[in-house]
């Protein structure tokens, strides 16, 4: 049996067979295709035979109306090129004309300005012969030093050739002008008005140099003149404190209307931008004049005034008060005690005061120039005065602030009239340190007052408010009141102790409150601006802010005087209050479980504010009028503070009836009027929990069992707990 060939199967015939059908089709289609292309080629070929058939005459047309009319421009053309080419041989024949004809101008004018120019130096007419000098000078630089100048221009009055006959007129017509300037600012034939002719004319004939220099002399002179002035009264003796310091800046005066006027002449006269002008050429001559003189004032100053001999003494001086404090900073009854004896220090006020002003006369005329002229000064007058104010200025001027604080120490006595008690020493040592400060800040001198503001802020920690602390603490060791027994002797002693604390105390406070002031007033712009420039560019960084800045730093001596001061307050109040308020303590002590004859009774007696009231004026006392307003509310905060959180134990360890704690309501609102009426501050706040807790027992239990959110609900800002609030309320029987 045969078996049938599987579909998929081929055989080599259907193989062959279906490969001669795909190469008919293939053969087919070619076919069609190259048809197609002899197609489109033959359209091709018929359309650009139709299209040459049309358009050849037409271009045949234009190709030869385009030659006839090439030959009829062609020679036109040609006339015109050869016509351009005569025309630029013609533009650069007329340009050599023309510039051959501005040479021989040039040269023509050259020779008749040397020719105007040497007559009009023979026959003395300046102005016209600096005109011609002029005029010589502009012609151009290259015709005038060429070889057809120096055949042409010469002549047998100026055979030499133009540049140096040029220059020759020139230097003896400067030469001429700068004699007849000093001519004319002579002292003996001083003409103004003809000394500015003929500085005018230096510039015309380019003489910028020569003429600055002529003008750089007489300034010289000038101020060479001011100088002998000044020499004739420094050979004389000092009529008064301040005549060197006067002198200095009648000087500077002179000097300052000196440059005011002449400067703008100067620059207008000479100010061309490719030459300098009076800063730079005239004020250095001034400068060597006015720092010779400045200096031989300063040596005389110093000589005069025995700055060394000073200096020597006040290093060998002894600050007796300050060394007898220290060495017995209490003594008993010391208040009511007269001065103590001071040693004589030598006397630098004076000294100071004409020293600091010589320094301002000087600061007010470096801002003058620097702000006339754009350029500080510098010379040796600059680097002495500054030597002088960092060095001698700030030794002195510390020496007088140390010598004040002893003198206010020796002089410390108690104003028994006062309220607050003082003594005289704050009154006595701030006078003296405002003036130092405002004398320092007249000087103009950052770095003076940097350094003098350096060593005040120790100084005043040490020589105030560490000797103001040692006296209280060495009153309270002395007498120490703990441990004596009680009877007069105790009594007296903390009524001492009592004493030298409170005054002492405002002491240190007003000396915080004198700080501020002198900080606040002295940093004012107002005063500082007429001794430091206020700057337009950069506020921060301008010598007014700098100096206000080294001002605000006295700011630490105040935190050290509020810190003593709180410091020493509690040692008062531990000391002296503390103990008195142990019997106002136990006044509070009531009974609040209260029927209702008990309550009536405790109405008619009001018996806790009265015992509170007893205890609180025997606890206090006078410190109300004695202490300063600050101190008394320092230590009135501690006296209630301390009451209160005893109140608070004392509240919350009983038991109330309902009138009771009516009762107690009362109780806590009659002692906050009680230390109200003795005080000019609200206390409140400091009863605020007192408060919550009389609210709290006093709450309606038919309003609201939750009395917390019924406190939430009028505005009461809890300081309990909900739980604490519970607890409270559990205390009504």
């Amino acid at each position: 049996m045969g078996v049938a060939p599987h579909p998929e199967v081929r055989t080599p015939s259907d193989v062959q067979r279906a490969s001669g059908e795909l190469q008919h089709k293939a053969n087919v289609q070619n076919s069609r295709a190259e048809a197609a292309a002899a197609r489109s080629a033959a359209d091709l070929v018929a359309a650009c035979d139709m299209l040459r058939g049309n358009i050849a005459p037409r271009l045949e047309a234009v190709a030869e109306r385009a030659r006839a009319l090439g030959k009829s421009i062609n020679p036109t053309a040609d006339a015109a090129a050869r016509l351009r080419g005569r025309v630029e041989m013609l533009h650069e024949e007329h340009t050599r004309v023309q510039e051959a004809i501005r040479w021989c101008e040039t040269a023509a004018m050259l020779k008749r300005s040397l020719a105007s120019l040497a007559a009009a130096i023979e026959r003395a007419d300046w102005t016209s012969a600096a005109e011609h000098c002029a005029n010589a000078n502009a012609a151009d630089i290259a015709i005038r030093n060429s070889v057809f100048a120096a055949h042409v221009v010469p002549t047998t009055m100026l055979p030499a050739a133009p540049p140096e006959a040029l220059e020759s007129l020139r230097t003896q017509l400067i030469s001429v002008l700068v004699t007849e300037f000093e001519r004319a600012t002579s002292p003996e034939t001083a003409d103004e008005q003809r000394a500015m002719q003929f500085l005018s004319l230096f510039a015309p004939v380019n003489g910028y140099e020569e003429g600055l220099a002529a003008y750089a002399a007489f300034a010289a002179t000038r101020v060479h003149g001011v100088g002998k002035e000044v020499q004739q009264r420094l050979s004389t003796s000092p009529p008064n404190a301040i005549y060197y310091g006067t002198l200095l800046g009648a000087v500077f005066e002179q000097l300052a209307v000196f440059i005011d006027k002449h400067q703008p002449i100067v620059d207008e006269l000479f100010g061309a931008p490719a030459h300098p002008g009076f800063a730079d050429s005239v004020l250095p001559r001034l400068r060597d004049e006015w720092s010779a003189l400045g200096m031989q004032v300063v040596n005389t100053w110093r000589t005069q005034r025995g700055i060394r001999r000073l200096q020597v003494q006040t290093d060998a001086h002894t600050f007796a008060a300050l060394e007898s404090v220290r060495a017995v900073p209490y003594e008993q009854g010391q208040l009511s005690r007269g001065p103590r004896e001071a040693a004589p220090a030598p006397d630098v006020d004076a000294i100071l005061d004409e020293f600091a002003l010589m320094a301002s006369q000087w600061s007010l005329f470096r801002r003058f120039l620097h702000k006339r002229l754009g350029v500080p000064p510098q010379g040796d007058l600059d680097e002495t005065m500054a030597q002088l104010l960092h060095n001698d200025y700030v030794a002195l001027e510390s020496f007088f602030l140390r010598a004040s604080i002893d003198k206010a120490h020796a002089l410390d006595t108690l104003d028994a009239e006062s309220k607050p008690l003082m003594t005289s020493l704050c009154d006595d040592l701030f006078f003296m340190l405002r003036a130092s400060l405002t004398r320092t800040l007249s000087t103009s001198s950052l770095d003076a007052v940097e350094a003098v503001i350096e060593k005040v802020i120790p100084m005043l920690e040490r020589d105030l408010v560490e000797i103001v602390v040692l006296r209280m603490d060495a009153c309270r060791r002395s007498l120490d009141v703990q441990r004596l027994v009680d009877g007069p002797r105790k009594l007296a002693a903390i009524r001492e102790v009592r004493s030298v604390m409170t005054v002492y105390l405002n002491v240190l406070d007003t000396a915080a409150n004198y700080t501020e002031r002198i900080i606040e007033d002295t940093a004012e712009s107002a005063l500082l601006e007429q001794y430091f420039d206020p700057g337009e560019e950069d506020e921060f960084d301008s010598e007014l802010s700098r100096a206000q800045e080294l001002i605000r730093r006295l700011g630490t001596l105040t935190h050290k005087l509020r810190s003593a001061v709180h410091f020493e307050m509690e040692e008062l109040f531990s000391a002296i209050i503390a103990p008195r308020l142990d019997s106002l303590k136990e006044a509070l002590v009531e009974n609040y479980r209260l029927d209702e004859p008990a309550y009536a009774l405790a109405n008619e007696n009001d018996a806790l504010p009265k015992r509170f009231a007893s205890s609180w004026n025997a606890a206090m006392g006078s410190l109300g009028e004695n202490l300063t307003s600050a101190n008394y509310s320092l230590i009135f905060g501690m006296a209630v503070d301390s009451i209160v959180s005893r109140w608070e134990d004392v509240a919350l360890s009983q038991r109330y009836t309902e009138l009771g704690a009516l009762r107690f309501d009362k109780d806590v609102r009659a002692i906050i009027a009680h230390l109200t009426e003795h005080s000019p501050w609200s206390v409140r706040d400091r009863f605020s929990r007192l408060q919550q807790i009389a609210y709290a027992l006093n709450a309606d239990d038919e309003e609201n069992g939750d009395v917390y959110a019924l406190g939430v609900a009028v505005g009461i800002s809890w300081q309990f707990t909900p739980d604490e609030v519970q607890s409270i309320r559990k205390m009504r029987l």
